[in-house]
């Protein structure tokens, strides 16, 4: 192999070959110079190494290239309907299950309207001992169902399903966790700002006293964002859980872009703490909210 040019040392731009069936290959008559090797294999990850042609073989091994992330689908949105009557011949049955599929007990289901043109609901009713649910004897249109969690005399909503009933439908549904994914979080108070930021006041009156310590239960609330097309949350969706000691979970969370939300309550003061999150398809995701201090 030699470099035309003359040139000292000799440049040579180099060359390609295909190793056969038993992952060998053979390039003869090589210089005894070092060189950059570089191989390519299917669904495998670029092997790229500068090597010394000093001995005879060469083994290399190649790890596993990452599958391809998977984007999550967009968000649904559905029609609404509005209910134009207080009650009808519709019924919607089901179970409340847990991310397991187990039946959840003594929980209470809501039923809302997403739209009303008269008043019509909202109706509540407690699971049976084998987690079901039944609303009957209603209208047409829209509605929102989902898990009201209680806790420490506290609620919030989840588990929240967007559907709508035809005239005299019956329809049976599992309201339970839908995702593969995993969203943890925390919640930090009196956190040192950024080097560099500053602080400015909105609204009017006395600002409320700092919160001294974190409340031992802080309802949080998730928000499906609706991506580009939307500019705000969408209007249900919603997961909710609490924060014990300023850390929370989600299990079962669609992938997708959501909006976590938390209102922090110690005697008269309300702070509304939040922050955006990508969750994966599959996967964990975490989120940091934190309280700056004086």
């Amino acid at each position: 192999m030699e470099d035309p040019s003359g040139a000292v040392p000799p440049c040579v731009s180099g060359f390609s070959m295909t190793a056969g069936a038993d992952g060998r290959f053979r390039i003869p008559d090589l210089p005894a110079v070092r060189v950059a090797l570089q191989v390519y294999a299917k669904d495998c990850l670029k092997w790229s190494q500068e090597v010394a042609l000093d001995r005879e073989d060469l083994v290399v091994r190649l790890a596993a290239a990452a599958p391809t992330p998977v984007p999550p689908p967009p968000p649904v949105v559905v029609p609404v309907v509005p209910v134009t009557a207080a009650s009808g011949a519709a019924r919607l049955g089901g179970r409340l299950l847990d991310l397991a599929g187990n039946s959840k007990a003594q929980e209470r289901v809501e039923l809302a309207a997403a739209s009303a043109t008269v008043a019509a609901g909202p109706w509540r009713i407690d699971t049976d001992a084998h987690g079901a649910f039944a609303f009957a004897d209603l209208p047409a249109g829209t509605f929102d169902v989902r898990w009201i969690r209680r806790e420490g005399g506290l609620e919030v909503l989840d588990l929240e399903t967007r559907l709508t009933l035809a005239e005299g439908e019956r329809r049976e549904l599992e309201l339970g966790p839908s995702g593969r994914a995993t969203l943890t979080g925390s919640i930090e108070l009196n956190a040192m700002p950024p080097p560099g930021s500053k602080t400015t006041t909105l609204g009017y009156g006395t600002p409320p006293a700092p919160l001294s310590e974190m409340p031992a239960l802080v309802v949080v609330q998730l928000l499906r964002s609706g991506g580009e097309e939307f500019q705000e949350p969408l209007p249900s969706g919603r997961r909710g859980c609490f924060a014990r000691d300023g850390r929370f979970s989600f299990e079962g969370v669609e992938g997708g872009e959501w909006s976590v939300e938390v209102e922090l309550v110690s005697g008269d003061t309300h702070v509304m703490l939040g922050g955006e999150v990508h969750v994966p398809v599959e996967g964990t995701a975490e989120i940091a909210l934190k309280l700056y201090g004086p």
